[in-house]
């Protein structure tokens, strides 16, 4: 049985030599979390962060802030499981060292585990380097940078809702359709005191029925249809098909 102190010494010689293999594994990762991620069930503050990072500059010397952060705790966990995994396949070992193959057998392994769903502290480590990178660059959160992570494609004119450095998922359209859909609210809905349309300025219209937004604005039916209808209409929006949030501009189908 080889002691415990000889068996870390010689796995982080060999993590070293072999620290491109890891590395590769690390970027694969980074890769397919990203491809799979749903940025809307992020914590809010990892959220307003990314807004404000969509406002103030999304890259950094051409390496987008998100993929920073996230590559930086992938690499950490990564790292640390390849390190438990070794060290156990060692010490069970008798006269037996482990090589590149053991090494390359392991990485893959935990970089599969890694990219089929998250580990269970990634919202809270991916938010602490989050805010350890805004705090470390002089960044600033806002008020206004609170809310559904959005962000405004001037070449296609749309409000877009995922990651600004990765192509939109095919099987996110639906979701993110959904996510800016209208809610009817019921005729007894209480709304907060000194609630007013945002449209109209008053409480009661013709028709009272209020609807909300994804982005949670509420607003008369009636008010918001005529809103859409004008907001069509004008020559600047020709070939859209649905209009804007009157507070926030958000998409609101």
């Amino acid at each position: 049985m080889n002691s415990v102190a000889v068996v870390e010494k010689e796995i982080r010689e060999l993590m070293t030599e072999e620290s491109r293999q890891i590395e590769a594994g690390i970027d694969w990762v980074v890769k397919e979390i990203q491809k799979g991620m749903s940025v809307q069930y992020l914590p809010l503050e990892m959220l307003a962060i990314m807004n404000m990072w969509a406002r103030t500059g999304w890259y950094h010397f051409g390496v987008a802030k998100f993929e920073y952060c996230l590559h930086t705790i992938v690499a950490r966990e990564t790292k640390q499981l390849v390190f438990d995994e070794l060290v156990k396949e060692m010490c069970a070992a008798v006269d037996q060292m482990v090589d590149e193959n053991d090494l390359r057998w392991v990485v893959n392994r935990v970089s599969s585990y890694l990219s089929s769903g998250y580990w269970q502290t990634m919202d809270i480590d991916l938010l602490a380097e989050a805010k350890h990178w805004v705090s470390t660059h002089g960044e600033h959160v806002t008020a206004g940078d609170s809310g559904h992570f959005q962000w405004y494609d001037s070449i296609k004119e749309v409000v877009c809702y995922h990651l600004l450095h990765i192509p939109e998922p095919a099987e996110h359209i639906e979701e993110q359709v959904a996510m800016r859909s209208l809610i009817t609210l019921p005729c007894d809905f209480q709304h907060e005191a000194d609630w007013t349309c945002p449209i109209c300025m008053e409480l009661n219209a013709s028709v009272p029925t209020c609807v909300r937004t994804a982005c949670q604005h509420i607003f008369h039916k009636s008010c918001l249809d005529n809103y859409n209808s004008v907001f069509l209409a004008q020559e600047e929006n020709c070939g859209k098909t649905c209009c804007s949030c009157p507070m926030c501009r958000a998409v609101i189908n």
